[in-house]
């Protein structure tokens, strides 16, 4: 894959890279578009935040065992896939389903998920930033997220996949869908991100990189005639 950028700056440079013979199979080809809605230069004007953050560490080693415990349920849901990962974002909203189901708006999620991947990966590809465990000595993730368990993330942390999707969906939504009383999409969505940290799968740095990330995609993605259309005929379901 070509380079996105010409270098990585100093403050997207790991300390700790992900290995190479940690990947997992599945991962490796995703840096190729599904679609055609991004522009080939999707990465100008893109700007990440650097890391590590402060007391990253002390962030991450906090959460154990007590926010583990808390959000266990949760964070095993939202691992199963990135679609499960929005759920408390759709919460926001209502139901998808009820009282029939809103085919233009499932049809837009799943062409944002699509339109999505591709960067995500390619960032991933490219800073190759490797997970809490490749940089804090004694650190380990939640039981199932262990190398060669269950649902273990055999790709670099930087962006976070699960905070990218879930701000991307909460502000596509948002153009769409009434926001229901007293539901927060994009709170909901940091949420989401958080699950991932108190895993023990991410560093804060690695879920802000996810909310920049969507908010620029976000606006390319909706520049498209496709989905701009899409989106009015999404709207209308609500």
């Amino acid at each position: 894959m070509p380079a996105l950028f010409p270098t990585i700056p100093p403050s997207l440079t790991p300390s700790h890279p992900f290995p190479n013979g940690d990947w997992s199979p599945q991962y490796r080809n995703r840096t190729t578009p599904l679609n055609n809605i991004l522009p080939a230069a999707w990465e100008d004007g893109l700007v990440l935040p650097s890391y590590p953050f402060p007391n990253e560490e002390v962030t991450l080693r906090g959460y154990i065992p007590q926010q583990r415990a808390t959000h266990a349920h949760e964070i095993y849901s939202q691992a199963v896939n990135f679609m499960r990962s929005i759920w408390p974002v759709l919460d926001a909203f209502g139901n998808l389903h009820v009282p029939a189901p809103k085919l233009k708006t499932i049809e837009l999620l799943t062409l944002l998920a699509d339109t999505l991947m591709a960067p995500i990966f390619q960032l991933k590809t490219q800073i190759n930033r490797g997970r809490p465990w490749h940089e804090f000595q004694n650190f380990d993730p939640m039981v199932g997220f262990k190398k060669n368990e269950t649902f273990y993330p055999g790709h670099p942390a930087y962006p976070s996949g699960h905070a990218t999707v879930a701000h991307a969906v909460a502000l596509v939504l948002s153009e769409i869908a009434p926001i229901a009383p007293g539901k927060d999409p994009i709170q909901a969505a940091a949420d989401v991100a958080t699950n991932r940290e108190i895993a023990g799968l991410h560093f804060p740095s690695d879920s802000e990189a996810g909310r920049v990330l969507a908010k620029h995609l976000f606006y390319l993605f909706k520049l498209d005639s496709d989905v701009e259309n899409l989106m009015a005929d999404a709207k209308l379901e609500w």
